[in-house]
Formats: C-alpha cells, sequence, structure tokens
C-alpha cells in the first residue's frame, strides 16, 4: 500500500494548530484538512498540469499475495526466509562522511551482521547518517564521525588495514580506559571517519566493530544527477503498448490505483475522481463524491471500496459505485471532530478494513478505523492512546490487522488481535506510508524520517519478522517514500519523491523521460505481473527492467 494524505508538520512539534505543509514533500504526520475541496468542473484540459504544492502523498494497497502463506503475529511465529530481507539485512549505505554534497559522486557500502548489529540514525555534518548500535554488547556503536577532540585523552595512533581500506586510527583513553577509537580513510569528498564506543566489553565491541569496517567499500553513487543510465526504466506506455501515452488525467490529482483479478484498473483522485480501465481504456467513471478519495481495494471485479476526505466511503457492485458513509466536513463528525479516511484493504465481500484519523476540538489526533462485518460498518474503538494518525492498513489472515502511521513521537504501528489494539513504536522514522506483502507473508513497510531540525529528510523501510521491525538502509536520497512493492522476483521497488529498485545488496535508480512528474503515490502489480507505478501529477508508468 502506498499513501499520500495531507501531511503536516503540527502533530509532530505538539502544536494544536493543523496548517497544511508548503512544499511537495510530504512532513511526517496525517491531519485532515480544515476546508474541503470544492469539485472540479471535469474540463478536459492540454496536459499541463503539474502537483500542487500544498498537497502530498498518499497510501493505496497492494494486493496481498495469493496461495501463499500470510504471515502470524503472536509468540509461535518467527519469519526470516524472505529473499528480500536476505538481501539487504546487512547492508549499510550512505555519504562519505565529510561529503558536503546531498548526492556526492561516490557512495560507502558496509556490510554487517544483523543478527548483532541494529541499524540507528545518526547526524554527520548537514545530512542525517546510519549508525550501528551492538544488540548484546551494551554501550557499544559505530557511528560516523568528524573526527574528535583528544583533549583530555591518553591518545595512541596507528595506521592499519582492515579488510582492503587501510585506516589512521585514534584511540582514545582515560586512566588506562579505552573510551573511544575513531577510523579515518579516504581524501577530500570521499573521506570518512567511524567512531567506536567500546561499550561493556571492549575487546568483543572491537572485534565486531572491525569486521563491518573491513567490509568498507567506495562505489561510484548511480543516484548521482544527471544519471547517465539506468537499466531501469519508468516507461510512458498506455495499456495498448503505445509509447508517450500514459497520461491519465489530465487535470486533477490522482491518488491510488488498483487493479482487480481479472486485470481490469481502478484510479481515484481528488474531487471524488474515478477511472475505469476495460479493452486496455481508461475512461473516467461516474462518482457519487466531489471530495478526494485517497485508497482502492477490490476483493473481485464486483466488489471494491473507496474512502477519503471526511471519512467518506463509496463501494462498486459491478455496475455502480454507491455512498455507504456520507462525507463529513470539518467539524461535523462526533464531538466536532474532523475525520479522514487514507487506508483501505478489502478482504472478501464480507470483511474489509479502513483506517486513517480523527482530530477532535482539543487539536488532538486520534487513529480513526472502521470494519465492514457484511452488513454494516463497525467503528473501532478500543485504541492505546496515542497522538496518531494511521495511514495504511493490511489485513494478514483472521484477526490479524496491521496498521501503520505516524505520531508526535514518530512512526507507529497497530495491531489487531480479534480483541484488542496494540502500539508499536518505531524508531528511525516519522510516519509510514506504504505497507505491502512478499510472498511468503513477510510484511514490508515504508516512510519518511525528518531531521531534528528538519534541515534534512530521506526515506525509511522495514521489515516485520512477527516481532519486531527490522530497519534497512536506503541510498541518501531527500525525501520520503510513499509507494511500495516487493514482487515474486524478489526485488523491492520504492516510489515517492525518488525511485529507486532494490536486489543483491545494490540500490539503482529508476530512470524516466517524463519530467516534472512530481512524486509517485501508487505502484501496483496487475495480474500479468507488470509493475505500474502512478504519479500524483496523473501519469502511469510501466516498469521496465533490463537484466
Amino acid at each position: 500500500m502506498s499513501r499520500s494524505p495531507f501531511v503536516f508538520l503540527g502533530i509532530l512539534l505538539f502544536l494544536a494548530a493543523c496548517t497544511p505543509a508548503s512544499t511537495s514533500t510530504p512532513t511526517p504526520f496525517s491531519s485532515p484538512t480544515e476546508i474541503p475541496p470544492t469539485a472540479t468542473p471535469r474540463v478536459r484540459m492540454l496536459p499541463t498540469w503539474t502537483p500542487a504544492p500544498t498537497t502530498t502523498p498518499k497510501p493505496t494497497t497492494t494486493p496481498r499475495p495469493t496461495s501463499t502463506p500470510v504471515i502470524i503475529i503472536g509468540p509461535d511465529s518467527f519469519l526470516y526466509t524472505d529473499r528480500i530481507a536476505h538481501q539487504f539485512a546487512g547492508l549499510l549505505l550512505d555519504r562519505p562522511t565529510f561529503s558536503t554534497l546531498a548526492k556526492p559522486a561516490n557512495l560507502v557500502s558496509m556490510q554487517f551482521d544483523a543478527s548483532i548489529w541494529s541499524l540507528n540514525t545518526a547526524y554527520s555534518g548537514s545530512f542525517m547518517a546510519y549508525s550501528l548500535t551492538h544488540t548484546a554488547n551494551y554501550g557499544c556503536k559505530l557511528e560516523p564521525s568528524m573526527g574528535t577532540s583528544t583533549e583530555g585523552y591518553q591518545v595512541e595512533e596507528y595506521s592499519r588495514a582492515l579488510g582492503s581500506t587501510t585506516y589512521e586510527i585514534t584511540r582514545l583513553s582515560q586512566a588506562g580506559v579505552l573510551m573511544l577509537v575513531n577510523y579515518c580513510t579516504g581524501e577530500g569528498e570521499d573521506a570518512s571517519c567511524y567512531q567506536m564506543t567500546p561499550g561493556s566489553d571492549h575487546e568483543a565491541c572491537t572485534t565486531d566493530t572491525e569486521s563491518v569496517l573491513a567490509t568498507y567499500q567506495l562505489n561510484p553513487n548511480p543516484f548521482m544527477e544527471p544519471i547517465a543510465s539506468s537499466p531501469n526504466q519508468w516507461i510512458c506506455r498506455d495499456q495498448a503498448g503505445t509509447e508517450g501515452l500514459c497520461l491519465v488525467s489530465y487535470s486533477i490529482p490522482l491518488n491510488a490505483l488498483a487493479y482487480t483479478s481479472s486485470g481490469e484498473g481502478w484510479i481515484a483522485g481528488d474531487d471524488g475522481i474515478l477511472f475505469h480501465l476495460t479493452n486496455q481504456v481508461w475512461s473516467e467513471v461516474d462518482s457519487p463524491s466531489n471530495y478526494p478519495l485517497y485508497d482502492l481495494s477490490f476483493t473481485s471485479p464486483t466488489d471494491g471500496w473507496a474512502v477519503g476526505a471526511g471519512a467518506q466511503v463509496l463501494r462498486w457492485d459491478g455496475n455502480t459505485w454507491t455512498e455507504v458513509l456520507p462525507f463529513h466536513g470539518p467539524g461535523e463528525g462526533p464531538g466536532g471532530s474532523t475525520q479522514m479516511l487514507y487506508g483501505v484493504d478489502a478482504v472478501s465481500a464480507k470483511e474489509a478494513w479502513m483506517v486513517g484519523n480523527m482530530k477532535g476540538i482539543d487539536g488532538n489526533t486520534q487513529p480513526y478505523a472502521l470494519q465492514w462485518d457484511g452488513t454494516d460498518l463497525v467503528e473501532q474503538n478500543a485504541f492505546p492512546e496515542c497522538n496518531c494518525s494511521l495511514n495504511a492498513v493490511l489485513s494478514l489472515g483472521k484477526d490479524n490487522i496491521l496498521a501503520v502511521g505516524g505520531s508526535d513521537l514518530g512512526a507507529v504501528a497497530l495491531h489487531w488481535d480479534g480483541s484488542a489494539w496494540t502500539t508499536t513504536p518505531i524508531q528511525g522514522a516519522d510516519a509510514l506510508y506504504a505497507l505491502s506483502q512478499y510472498t511468503d507473508g513477510t510484511v514490508w513497510a515504508a516512510g519518511i524520517e525528518v531531521a531534528r531540525d528538519r534541515s534534512d529528510t530521506r526515506g525509511t523501510l522495514f521489515k516485520w519478522d512477527g516481532f519486531t521491525w527490522q530497519r534497512f538502509s536506503l541510498p541518501p536520497l531527500t525525501g520520503g517514500v510513499y509507494a511500495l512493492s516487493v514482487p515474486p522476483s524478489g526485488q523491492a521497488i520504492l516510489g515517492g519523491d525518488f525511485t529507486a529498485l532494490g536486489s543483491n545488496l545494490t540500490w539503482e535508480p529508476i530512470t524516466t523521460s517524463i519530467a516534472g512528474y512530481g512524486w509517485i503515490v501508487d505502484i501496483e502489480i496487475d495480474p500479468q505481473g507488470v509493475v505500474w507505478a502512478l504519479t500524483h501529477s496523473g501519469n502511469l508508468f510501466q516498469l521496465e527492467v533490463s537484466n
């Protein structure tokens, strides 16, 4: 699932105001729009529309795999067999620590044992960076460094080769006790220094740290602009294969993409607009809504759901879209609240889940969720207390629902076990927008992390193994990830403010001939296995990967 709701920084900073973000890059927390949008006439214009800077990305549903096991969240479950996790579990990819460029000529990569190191956030120069924390040796960590003062320390300096890299090593001690060790290599923009804090077991920490540093490599940055070439491309091509025709909406921003089991396609967007793909042609269909629709989900060609602003809910019966729950304007919800729905996952004709937020008159935001039980929409009201919003939802089996979003304390995941919702904070992200399930049942989530001083942003990627959220490093690119797909090929496909394809411990750019398309809001796979990406500006791209 991928998502692009209106996102606000106010909740993140504990402010009660809900002023919309002023840039095209989404910020890490979802809140409702204060003024309901007015209907835009369905005027056919030349394809010159570009995304407005006041709207931001949104999640939609990636169909769950069929004929595959589902992950069971509980004490008896543990899944760590997926190919993607094996590929990226021990990869640290980052800028050289002394680089002053957002996209430097070279990137540093190091490999680590994910069973003994966890990936965390550090700050190096002007940019966010990655650090490693030892999971068994308390206090042992490896962080990027810009240099450390030696005043007050006993200093030992020497050179040593670790793997194929020679480091200038500085050991700092006090009263004979090792306090810090700095490892530096390279020159100029390629120079990097890493600081080891030895933790409770100095020798073990040194051994494990130097095992990581021995894998150090400096490789050309495939994302350095201008990108000369890439084996991966988003092709502007319509369903019939005609090159250069991929603009579905000429004037109205789009938010969600879905395919049915028969290959029919659906797209939803602002002003309640809905497009239907039949016979390889996208056509607008009648919609009972005039307000933004943020997500779509189908169980069959004759059963589907759309959700959006004002907690509006629409249902498709194979012939007509009907309004199941009407739009509620700002302050028209219970107790004067404002409600939004950003994600939906339809399981069967008798079960569907919808999530979003409800902002009260006191300025606090709470999770908002509905369950379709086959007869009625039942509101969920047993959430743990949190000032948070939900952006995406995925059913993992009976009484096994996972929803993710953002809170004033960072990204959050909520799980329903059939009787209660439980909350899991997720370190290393401020909000999660997308959920996708791999063929073996493992679950992946993506979103955005914002620097403490808000000077930098970057995408985030996590995997749920049934017990914990494991973090994976991404290329150092500015912006967030709002769309995610993990196809059976074992690759990871990311879309948002940037787009990338991950495979075999490498991340590669995905290029396109269309400039200025804004951001990708959804990535979906049709029944033939073709990967499609929808942009907020109205384009629908087809992925082409050269082996």
